[in-house]
């Protein structure tokens, strides 16, 4: 395999690795939202239920 194919293919999966850092970036994010989220309607169910006593 020729030296700049090698290289392209060194910078394609740098590439790779920091696209992927990003989504599991993104994804712990959007767990952490969801968790956020799932709290906040056990607080809104919590508050209505208490409402309707």
């Amino acid at each position: 395999m020729p030296a700049l194919e090698v290289d392209c293919l060194r910078e394609r999966v740098a590439q790779l690795e920091e696209a992927l850092r990003y989504a599991q970036g993104a994804l712990e994010s959007v767990k952490k939202a969801s968790r956020e989220a799932e709290l906040a309607a056990e607080k809104v169910l919590a508050a209505l239920n208490g409402a309707w006593k």
